[in-house]
């Protein structure tokens, strides 16, 4: 797979914080940037992959269908953001260089690492009439892992400047490994009538982790219901009213040791989201 235009020509300057409050001036700089350059960052190379998979389907004469499938990737020269430098001879170094004056901390893409990522989907469905209308259950679980073979060395220019600094570190190897769940299982059921429609969806996902320098949390995992109703008012026109997070459910608070000093009640890593239940009324009219 070759860089994406966003990895290749994506650069950004803001702020942080540092692990006692302060503000810290960062910066993500382009691979063809000066700083790149004198850090022996090179330009993107492409990742290469080779796949596996393998799977069962089965389908019956009375609704039910079902399916499970394997599958293996293996990336080598994965391309991932670093994590941020702040190593002093580095942040030293780069100040005389175009864009680097008043940088704290830096970060850039990089073929970083080799990573092998392994997973299982089943997925079942089962429909049939109902009350005058059609009945339908859809189920899927997944289970996916991600681990890191290999982390490439320090580019020899970076190495020299300061043996310590690290493109691969905790931060990155929790956002590889750990930051998204291993498990996920979502079950719709919905019925179909001439002029009516229901829905009624769970959602799981199992537990997350935030890992800094500083400070490690793992979130619990999630439940959520979704529901929705639907009325064909006419032949082309439907009104619905709906709601996700029926439950009105919230991921675990982050500790005090990682919310940046109250800024960020909660992690935006957790997939059920952060803002509670979400009640909508829709229409649509199809021409």
């Amino acid at each position: 797979r070759a860089p994406s235009l966003s990895q290749i020509g994506w650069a950004r300057r803001d702020n942080t914080f540092s692990t006692d409050g302060g503000r810290v001036s960062s910066r993500l700089v382009r691979n063809d940037s000066a700083i790149a350059q004198a850090l022996g960052l090179r330009e993107l190379d492409e990742e290469t992959s080779v796949n596996f998979s393998t799977g069962l389907s089965f389908e019956s004469d009375f609704g039910l269908s079902a399916a499970v499938d394997v599958f293996r990737i293996e990336i080598d020269d994965r391309i991932i953001q670093s994590d941020f430098i702040r190593d002093p001879a580095v942040i030293e170094f780069i100040q005389t260089l175009p864009g680097g004056e008043g940088v704290q901390a830096l970060s850039a893409f990089a073929n970083a690492v080799d990573t092998e990522t392994t997973g299982l989907e089943a997925t079942m469905r089962y429909q049939r009439p109902v009350a005058g209308g059609n009945f339908r259950l859809d189920s899927a679980w997944t289970w996916v892992e991600t681990d890191i073979d290999r982390i490439r060395d320090n580019p020899t220019e970076l190495a020299a400047l300061s043996p310590d600094a690290t493109l691969v570190g905790v931060e990155q190897i929790n956002t590889i490994e750990t930051a998204t769940p291993e498990h996920r299982w979502i079950t719709t059921a919905s019925w179909q009538g001439p002029r009516w429609r229901a829905l009624a969806r769970t959602r799981y996902f199992s537990s997350v982790v935030r890992e800094f320098t500083f400070a490690r949390q793992r979130f619990s995992s999630q439940w959520a219901l979704d529901l929705e109703l639907g009325l064909q008012l006419t032949p082309r026109w439907e009104v619905a009213l709906g709601a996700n997070n029926v439950l009105d459910e919230f991921p675990d608070e982050s500790a005090n040791a990682n919310n940046f000093f109250g800024n960020f009640a909660f992690d935006p890593i957790n997939p059920i989201g952060l803002n509670g239940r979400f009640v909508y009324l829709n229409t649509s009219i199809r021409f």
